[in-house]
């Protein structure tokens, strides 16, 4: 779900529309245990960023390099 906007940007999950999972936990279609923090969610997604910031620059130095 996180890394859908990887794929098309228009559709990028932040942090301000994780509301949405508290939506579906509220008509039942989620567990109030099945949720993280968003405070952990942020985390992820800066996690996963900087490390995809770091692959694409070490791809951008290889290809400079050949």
């Amino acid at each position: 779900m996180l890394h859908i906007g990887t794929v098309n940007p228009n559709y990028k999950m932040t942090a301000e529309n994780i509301q949405k999972l508290l939506e579906r936990m509220e008509y039942g279609e989620l567990e109030k245990e099945e949720i993280p923090k968003i405070s952990t969610i942020v985390n992820w997604m800066t996690r996963t960023y900087v490390c995809w910031k770091k692959q694409m620059a070490e791809e951008i130095l290889n290809i400079s390099h050949s």
